[in-house]
C-alpha cells in the first residue's frame, strides 16, 4: 500500500464519526435503489407468473400436428420446451342446463402438461393414470352439474358431426345445436380425483362447446421420457404448446410463419396493429391463413410480458417511474454524501496543502480523496445491497398480508442478479460524483491558502447582514451562530 493509501485509511480511523456518517449515506442510497429494483423485478415476475396460471406457461399453440410431425417441434432451435394434449373427443352432458355448452371435452396430457398448462387445482389431485380425470369448477356454477372429487362417471365420447356439411366439427367451434350429433362414441368410465378452475382461454375457448376434463396420457408420457419415439398413427393428432427461447421472441413473428408456412412479412403485418394492411394483402393473407399447416392461438399476454424488447405498455410505465425514483435517489444522495465529502476536505484542508508542499501532484491528492470514497463504498455498498432485499422482502409480506383479502393477485418476491448489478453500478455512479467535487476542490488547495485558510472563511458584510427575527428568537448567540455559519459554509453544510 503506497504512503497516500496508507494516509487515506489512517485518517478514515481517526475520524470515525465522519466516517461511519458517510458510510451510513452510501447505506441508505445503496439500499433505496436495491430496494427499488428488487421491488421492479419482483412486479414483473409476479404479472408472468400470474399470466402463466392464468393462460398457461407458452407462446404459441399448434393444433392439428400429426404424432409424426412432433419431432419437427421438439428438435427446432427456436423452440425451448413443448408439452402436448391429445383430444380424446366429446361427450353429451344430459343434465347440462347450459344450452349452448351441452359436452364435456375430454383431454390428455402428461406431468409436462399439467404443469405448464392452467390447470389450477382446487380440489384433490391431478390424474396419474387413463382411468383417472379432473374435472372443471365451471360445470357446476355454469353447468348446474354437481360432480363431486371421488365420484366415478361414465362417458359416451366420440367426434362432433355436422349432419348439414357432413364434416367432423373441431373443439373450438361453438354448438350447432340441431345441425350435429356424436358419432363413433367410445365408453369409457372415469374416476374424478381433482376439480380446477376453468382453464385458460388458449385452452378453453369461451364459445366452446364444451367443459374441458383433463385425464392422463401413457403415450405422451413414453414420448416425453423418450422410451417411446413419436409414431405412427396418421389420424391421431396432438396440440402442442410451444414456448419460444428468448432471441425466437424478438423474431416471433417470423418463427411462427415459418412453422405454419405462411408469408413471413404479410403474417408479421397483420400482427402489427401500427401497419395497415392493403385489402389485396388482406384477402392473400386470408388465404394463406386457411391453407397454414396448423392453426394456431398466440399467448399475446405472457409474450408480451417476457418479451425484453419492445417493452410492452405495461412494464413501460413501471420502468419509467422506477427510473424517475431512482434519479431522485441518486440526486438526493449525492447531494448528501457530498456534503460529508466537503466538511472532511474542509477539516483537512491544512492536510492537503502539506502534501502539495512537499511535492503531491494534484492527480495524487484527487486519488486520495476518490481511494477514500472507494474505501467507504467496499463497506457501504454490500451492507446497503442486503438491507435493499431485505426491506423489499418485508415490504412485499406487508403488501401481501393487507391485500390478502380483497386481491386475487399475490406479490411474489423475486431477486434478480442483473437488477441488483445495476443497483451496485449506480450505487458507484452516487459515489463517484460525489467525492469528484471534494476531489477537485482538494487538489486546487495551494500551500498559502491551506495555512491561510482564505477559501473556507469569507467575510462580506453584506452576506452577514442578520435578519431581525434570527435575534428575536434566539436572542444575541442566535445571531453569533448565524453569523459563523456564514463565515464557514463548507464546515456546516448539513450532511
Amino acid at each position: 500500500m503506497n504512503l497516500m493509501k496508507t494516509l487515506t485509511l489512517k485518517n478514515l480511523k481517526l475520524n470515525r464519526k465522519r466516517t461511519i456518517v458517510t458510510i451510513v449515506g452510501i447505506i441508505l442510497a445503496t439500499a433505496l435503489l436495491s430496494a427499488l429494483v428488487t421491488l421492479v423485478s419482483s412486479f414483473q415476475y409476479s404479472v408472468i407468473e400470474y399470466q402463466k396460471q392464468k393462460g398457461g406457461d407458452f407462446h404459441v399453440k399448434f393444433s392439428n400436428v400429426k404424432m409424426s410431425e412432433l419431432s419437427e417441434f421438439k428438435n427446432n432451435r427456436n423452440i425451448e420446451s413443448t408439452f402436448e394434449t391429445m383430444g380424446m373427443g366429446f361427450a353429451k352432458l344430459d343434465d347440462c342446463k347450459n344450452e349452448d355448452k351441452p359436452y364435456a371435452y375430454v383431454m390428455a396430457t402428461d406431468e409436462a402438461g399439467f404443469e405448464k398448462g392452467c390447470f389450477n387445482l382446487i380440489e384433490g389431485r391431478m390424474a396419474k393414470n387413463e382411468d383417472e380425470i379432473v374435472i372443471p369448477r365451471h360445470l357446476k356454477t355454469n353447468g348446474r352439474i354437481d360432480i363431486k372429487v371421488g365420484d366415478e362417471i361414465t362417458l359416451d365420447i366420440g367426434k362432433r358431426y355436422d349432419s348439414n356439411t357432413e364434416s367432423v366439427i373441431w373443439e373450438n367451434i361453438a354448438y350447432e345445436h340441431e345441425a350435429e350429433t356424436l358419432t363413433d362414441t367410445v365408453t369409457k368410465r372415469y374416476k374424478v380425483v381433482g376439480i380446477m378452475e376453468r382453464p385458460g382461454y388458449g385452452m378453453e375457448d369461451y364459445s366452446a362447446a364444451g367443459y374441458t376434463f383433463v385425464t392422463y396420457s401413457d403415450e405422451l408420457a413414453a414420448i416425453d421420457n423418450g422410451t417411446k419415439s413419436e409414431v405412427n398413427e396418421a389420424d391421431t393428432t396432438l396440440t402442442v404448446y410451444s414456448r419460444y427461447t428468448q432471441k425466437a421472441l424478438r423474431n416471433k413473428d417470423a418463427v411462427t410463419a415459418d412453422i405454419i408456412g405462411v408469408d413471413e412479412k404479410l403474417f408479421e403485418k397483420s400482427n402489427n396493429s401500427s401497419v395497415e394492411m392493403s385489402a389485396e394483402e388482406s384477402d392473400r393473407f386470408l388465404k394463406e391463413m386457411e391453407n397454414a399447416k396448423y392453426d394456431i392461438y398466440i399467448n399475446r399476454f405472457l409474450i408480451s410480458y417476457e418479451c425484453v424488447f419492445p417493452i410492452d405498455g405495461t412494464f413501460k410505465a413501471l420502468f419509467t417511474v422506477a427510473a424517475v425514483v431512482a434519479l431522485i435517489i441518486i440526486l438526493t444522495s449525492v447531494y448528501c454524501i457530498k456534503n460529508s465529502f466537503n466538511i472532511s476536505i474542509t477539516e483537512k484542508i491544512r492536510q492537503y496543502g502539506m502534501l502539495a508542499s512537499v511535492g503531491a501532484t494534484r492527480r495524487q491528492i484527487k486519488s486520495s480523496v476518490k481511494t477514500e470514497a472507494a474505501m467507504l463504498g467496499v463497506v457501504g455498498i454490500p451492507v446497503g445491497t442486503m438491507s435493499g432485499i431485505l426491506a423489499a422482502l418485508i415490504l412485499v409480506k406487508v403488501v401481501n398480508a393487507l391485500s390478502a383479502g380483497w386481491l386475487n393477485f399475490a406479490l411474489s418476491f423475486h431477486t434478480s442478479l442483473p437488477a441488483l448489478i445495476l443497483a451496485v453500478i449506480l450505487s458507484i455512479a452516487t459515489i463517484y460524483f460525489s467525492a469528484t467535487g471534494s476531489a477537485r476542490r482538494a487538489a486546487r488547495v495551494t500551500p498559502l491558502e491551506a495555512i491561510r485558510n482564505t477559501k473556507e472563511i469569507k467575510i462580506k458584510s453584506a452576506k452577514l447582514k442578520t435578519p431581525a427575527i434570527i435575534g428575536r428568537i434566539w436572542g444575541i448567540g442566535g445571531v453569533i451562530s448565524y453569523k459563523n455559519i456564514k463565515r464557514n459554509k463548507k464546515s456546516t453544510e448539513l450532511q
